[in-house]
């Protein structure tokens, strides 16, 4: 239907199809946000460079204040997602000393 809809009414694919057009719009939307587009490969691949270029240590700000300043519109919550989708995960620091106190006195 999608193919034919510069030539025939949806509601009339719809009617010859027997598809309702709030089917026809629903599938065709569900298509279109499952697949990953271009770009989000390339903030993946960017936000991996990212990871590689800092020890891991680059979490969701900033990273989000890096990748505008590349050229990508990304925010807070962009940055938090793409990070999952890249593979990337922040590695935090352990401490530098030991811990001497013990809990369970006994």
């Amino acid at each position: 239907m999608a193919q034919h809809q510069a030539r025939w009414p949806v509601s009339v694919m719809g009617e010859v199809l027997q598809v309702s057009r709030s089917g026809f719009y629903a599938y065709v939307q569900r298509h279109a946000s499952a697949g990953i587009g271009a770009e989000e490969v390339a903030l993946c691949a960017r936000v991996q460079a990212i990871a590689a270029a800092t020890p891991y240590s680059y979490g969701r700000r900033r990273r989000a204040k890096q990748l505008p300043d590349e050229g990508f519109a990304v925010g807070r919550c962009q940055a938090r997602r793409l990070m999952p989708q890249a593979g990337v995960a922040v590695r935090r620091a352990r401490p530098r000393h030991p811990i001497t106190t013990t809990s369970r006195h006994g």
